[in-house]
């Protein structure tokens, strides 16, 4: 399973289709592996706490393993590389993985997009801010500008 910019979402499949979902706490970051469906799967699903569910064939939904959520000591010390990616750093300190859910873990959320986190208002104001500076200023130079003629003026 990748996302349309080529990432693979990760976790630890089952040993075999139907088996119940793997328990990640305290499971090393290292353990997990790259998420592969079944060839004939029709239809996926993942629920709040991780699982994957497969549809194989057309036939009832299984257990097919679960999803891998990471949490930090320090994620202010995680490095941003751009498009909502985060990167670890010393600074940020990789706790061992947990159940999505579990211990102040996120849950998993299929459908949903995220909100955007800027504040429309406060953008509004300082871009209104801006433009008035930057009107000012323009009216500055206007005026240093006509001075300057007044002055160049009365030198002739």
């Amino acid at each position: 399973m990748i996302n349309p910019d080529g990432k693979r979402l990760q976790g630890v499949m089952t040993g075999a289709l139907g088996d119940p979902a793997p328990d990640l706490t305290g499971t090393a970051a290292s353990a997990v592996t790259d998420i592969a469906l079944p060839a004939d799967t029709t239809s996926f699903s993942i629920s709040l706490d991780g699982t994957l569910y497969v549809s194989v064939a057309g036939g009832n939904p299984q257990v097919a393993g679960r999803v891998a959520l990471a949490t930090f000591s320090n994620p202010n010390g995680l490095q941003a590389i751009g498009s909502n990616l985060y990167v670890e750093t010393q600074a940020s300190a990789i706790n061992p993985l947990k159940n999505p859910g579990e211990d102040g873990a996120g849950q998993m959320l299929q459908g949903y997009l995220e909100n955007s986190n800027v504040d429309l208002a406060r953008e509004f104001t300082d871009m209104i801010i801006t433009q008035r500076g930057f009107q000012a200023n323009s009216r500055t130079i206007s005026t240093a500008d006509e001075m300057l003629n007044e002055l160049l003026s009365l030198k002739r």
